[in-house]
C-alpha cells in the first residue's frame, strides 16, 4: 500500500501547514480593520506567540524517554537562562535580546524547512541537492524580505546598536541589500531549474510558495508592521500546534499528564488548545521585570529545546561535551559574555543610534519618531519638528506626529520672533501652516507676524484662511477686522470687529474696541 503523502489528511494539512499563511492573511487582515492593529498585535502575540511554547514544554517534560536521554538540560537550562535574563536587565545590558530575536528568525525558518522535509520524505523523494537547495531557497528570501522590511529592520538595528555593535554605514546596508536579492533571485532560478528536471512534489512546492508570498505580503507589502508580524506570527503558531499533536499522538511513551491533551477527540482536542490559550493569557495585561524575565525564559526555551528534541533518531555524542546541547549552551553563553563585553566597554550613544535609525530606516515612522524625541529634549526644536513631520508621511495614520510637528514648528516660530527674528518666525509659521492647513491657529500666527512686517495682503490671505478652517474663531475676526480699518476698508471691517467683541477673551475685545475707536 503506497504511503500517504499528507502528515494528518488532505483537509487538515492543507489548513494547517500547507496554506495556512493565506488563510490566516485572509482572516486576520481584514480583521484589523475592526479590532485595531495594536489590540490585535495584543493579542496575537500573547495568546498565540507566547502560548505556542506550551506544546513543545508539554513533550519535552512529558515525554519519558526524551526526558531521560536529556534530563540535565531540562533541569538546568529554565534557572539559568532566566538567571542571565534577570541579570541582564537588571543592569541594562541589551545583548540577550539580540541573541534571543536573532535566534527567533533562525528558528521559524527551520521549522518552515523542516515541512519541507517531510513532504519530501513522505513521498519518497528529495536528495541532498534538493534538501539544500529547499534551505538555501527559503533562507535566502525570508532574510531578504526582513531587511528589505523597514520596520523589521529598524527593531534588528535596534537591538544590534544597543548591545554596543558600531553603527554600519548606510553604504553598507545598501550593498548588503543588493546582494541578498541577487542571491535570491539566482538561487530561484537554480531552484526551478534544478525541480523540473526531477518528479516534483506539489505539496512541498505550495508551502515554500505560500511562505514566501506571506512574509512577503505582511512584512513588506502591508503597510501596517504591528499587524503583519503578529499575522505572521500566529500562522507559524498554528503550524507548531499542529505538528506537536500529529508527533505526540503516535508515541506510547508519554507520561499519564500529558497523553490525554494529544487524543484524537474533538474534547481534547478543544482542551489542548485551551491549555495553549491559558499559557498564553499570562503574557496578556501587565507587565513586571519578573514577568518579562519569564516571557523572555520561555522564549529561549522554546528555541533551545526544539533545536535538538525534535531529531528523529538519537544523534552520536548525544552526552557529554562533544553533544549538540552542550555545544548550543557553550555558544549561546559566550555569546552573552561578547556582547556584555561589547556594551560595556563602548556604551551607546543614544543620540547617535537615532540619528542612525532614522537614516538606515527612513520609510519607518518609528525610527522618524524616537529621533524626533531625541532631538526636542535637546531643544533643536525645528529639527524635530521636521523628523515629526517626515514621520506622518511615513504613516498616514499617525496624527500626533503631525500635531506635534506643527506644535514644534510654533514654539520655534515664537521663539525667532522674542529674538527679533521676524524672518525666521514668518518662514516657521509657514511651515505650521503648511504641515496643517486646518490650523486655524497656525494661520493666525503667521498672519499676524506678516502683518508686523508690513506685509498686509499676505497677512489678510492667512486670516481669511484661518477664518475658512474656523468660522467661529474671534481672533480671526478680530485681527481680519483690525487689518481691514488700517487698510482704510472700514465698512468691511466692522462685522469682524462686532463678532470679536461679542465672542473674544479680554485681549481681543480690547483690540476690537480701540480698531472700532478709530474708524
Amino acid at each position: 500500500m503506497p504511503r500517504s503523502p499528507w502528515i494528518l489528511s488532505r483537509y487538515w494539512d492543507i489548513s494547517l501547514f500547507i496554506a495556512s499563511p493565506l488563510l490566516v492573511i485572509a482572516t486576520l487582515v481584514p480583521l484589523r480593520l475592526w479590532t485595531g492593529s495594536e489590540n490585535l498585535s495584543l493579542w496575537l502575540l500573547a495568546f498565540f506567540t507566547f502560548g505556542h511554547h506550551l506544546p513543545g514544554f508539554l513533550r519535552a517534560y512529558g515525554d519519558r524517554d526524551l526526558f531521560a536521554r536529556y534530563r540535565w538540560r531540562f533541569l538546568l537550562a529554565p534557572p539559568l537562562i532566566f538567571s542571565a535574563t534577570y541579570l541582564f536587565d537588571s543592569r541594562g545590558l541589551h545583548g540577550l535580546l539580540l541573541l534571543v530575536f536573532t535566534w527567533d528568525i533562525w528558528h521559524v525558518m527551520m521549522q518552515h524547512y523542516g515541512f519541507l522535509r517531510l513532504y519530501d520524505s513522505r513521498m519518497g523523494l528529495g536528495d541532498a541537492r534538493t534538501a539544500w537547495l529547499d534551505w538555501a531557497v527559503s533562507l535566502s528570501w525570508y532574510v531578504t524580505f526582513i531587511v528589505a522590511s523597514p520596520h523589521y529592520r529598524h527593531d534588528f538595528l535596534y537591538r544590534l546598536f544597543s548591545s554596543g555593535v558600531p553603527v554600519l554605514p548606510e553604504m553598507i546596508l545598501d550593498v548588503l541589500t543588493n546582494i541578498l536579492w541577487a542571491a535570491s533571485l539566482a538561487l530561484t532560478m537554480w531552484y526551478i531549474l534544478h525541480t523540473v528536471r526531477r518528479p516534483r512534489n506539489w505539496y512541498k512546492l505550495a508551502t515554500l510558495a505560500c511562505f514566501v508570498f506571506a512574509t512577503w505580503f505582511l512584512y513588506v507589502k502591508l503597510n501596517d508592521f504591528v499587524a503583519g508580524f503578529a499575522i505572521w506570527s500566529a500562522f507559524h503558531c498554528l503550524q507548531y500546534f499542529g505538528i506537536v499533536w500529529a508527533w505526540n499522538r503516535k508515541q506510547t511513551n508519554l507520561a499519564a499528564w500529558v497523553k490525554p491533551w494529544f487524543q484524537p477527540r474533538a474534547l481534547w482536542i478543544l482542551a489542548y488548545v485551551a491549555v495553549i490559550l491559558l499559557y498564553g493569557a499570562i503574557n496578556y495585561g501587565q507587565s513586571s521585570r519578573l514577568l518579562m524575565c519569564f516571557v523572555i525564559t520561555s522564549g529561549t526555551l522554546h528555541y533551545y529545546y526544539d533545536a535538538f528534541m525534535w531529531k528523529i533518531q538519537p544523534q552520536r555524542h548525544e552526552h557529554g561535551w562533544r553533544s549538540p546541547g552542550f555545544a548550543q549552551g557553550a555558544m549561546f553563553a559566550a555569546g552573552l559574555g561578547v556582547l556584555a563585553w561589547i556594551e560595556l566597554s563602548n556604551p551607546v550613544s543614544e543620540e547617535r543610534m537615532r540619528e542612525a535609525l532614522a537614516r538606515l530606516s527612513p520609510e519607518a515612522a518609528i525610527s522618524h519618531l524616537n529621533w524626533a524625541e531625541n532631538l526636542r529634549t535637546r531643544g533643536r526644536l525645528e529639527a524635530a519638528a521636521a523628523e515629526f513631520e517626515l514621520a506622518f508621511q511615513s504613516d498616514r495614520k499617525l496624527e500626533i506626529a503631525r500635531e506635534r510637528s506643527g506644535l514644534l514648528y510654533a514654539q520655534a516660530a515664537v521663539e525667532s520672533l522674542r529674538a527679533g527674528n521676524r524672518a525666521d518666525a514668518t518662514r516657521l509659521f509657514a511651515r505650521v501652516a503648511a504641515t496643517n492647513p486646518s490650523d486655524a491657529g497656525a494661520r493666525v500666527n503667521l498672519g499676524n507676524v506678516l502683518m508686523m512686517e508690513g506685509r498686509a495682503e499676505e497677512a489678510e490671505r492667512e486670516f481669511r484662511a484661518a477664518l475658512t478652517a474656523d468660522p467661529h474663531y474671534a481672533m480671526a475676526h478680530g485681527n481680519l477686522g483690525v487689518l481691514l480699518v488700517r487698510s482704510g476698508r472700514r465698512a468691511e471691517a466692522a462685522s469682524h470687529l462686532q463678532f470679536a467683541l461679542r465672542h473674544g477673551d479680554e485681549a481681543v475685545r480690547r483690540a476690537a474696541q480701540q480698531a472700532m475707536e478709530m474708524r
